[in-house]
């Protein structure tokens, strides 16, 4: 992790499963997590975040994105930013 130890989540939630990355703000690979919802997007964001939160500080995450099928409810639950994936996926490259 770098000397600032900030960090950024981003969170696909589509329509099979629950994608997360946590970077840092030299966009290294700090973790990351794949779930199969199984029709239940919420419950396994819910876990997915347990999880992955448990590796780091919270209050060292930043910034937050979503991007899936159920976006906009996951993003307005946690206050995140959603973003379209194609345009997440162009701004990328």
């Amino acid at each position: 992790m770098s000397a600032s130890n900030t960090l950024y989540l981003s969170i696909d939630v589509g329509s099979i499963s629950v994608k997360l990355a946590l970077l840092d703000d030299e966009c290294n690979i700090v973790s990351t997590g794949y779930h199969r919802h199984f029709g239940q997007p919420l419950k396994t964001v819910h876990a997915a975040l347990g999880q992955l939160l448990g590796q780091v500080e919270q209050h060292h995450i930043c910034r937050v994105g979503v991007t899936g099928s159920a976006s906009r409810l996951v993003g307005e639950l946690l206050g995140a930013e959603m973003v379209n994936e194609v345009i997440a996926q162009s701004q990328a490259i």
